[in-house]
């Protein structure tokens, strides 16, 4: 599955963005390991849901976003291959994602 978050800084200074998801529920944590966060930009990383902690999992943090810029986060949820009968009808949910801007104002 591929998705796409368009995050645009309409503030006059930068900021520092991350993205997270948060809540990730499975009946079957070993499942967890089947499933792969994939992005390009704004570093390539492949991440394993299992590496989630307290069901959190931060994808990126401190990207710089220019003021008045937007940024186009492209991601893919990928789903290796699943051969055990354990997991038939397990679910995997991902209840949000977490974008935080953070801009820093500097004092004249």
């Amino acid at each position: 599955y591929t998705f796409k978050l368009t995050v645009t800084n309409i503030g006059t200074v930068s900021g520092f963005l991350s993205v997270r998801m948060n809540d990730i529920f499975t009946e079957e944590e070993e499942l967890l390991n089947y499933f792969i966060v994939s992005f390009s930009e704004p570093t390539e990383t492949e991440i394993l849901l299992s590496a989630a902690e307290a069901g959190r999992l931060e994808l990126f943090n401190k990207y710089i976003l220019e003021a008045e810029t937007t940024f186009q986060f492209i991601f893919q949820i990928k789903v290796g291959n699943i051969s055990d009968d354990k997991f038939h009808l397990k679910t995997m949910t991902i209840e949000h994602f977490i974008v935080d801007l953070i801009q820093v104002h500097s004092e004249e």
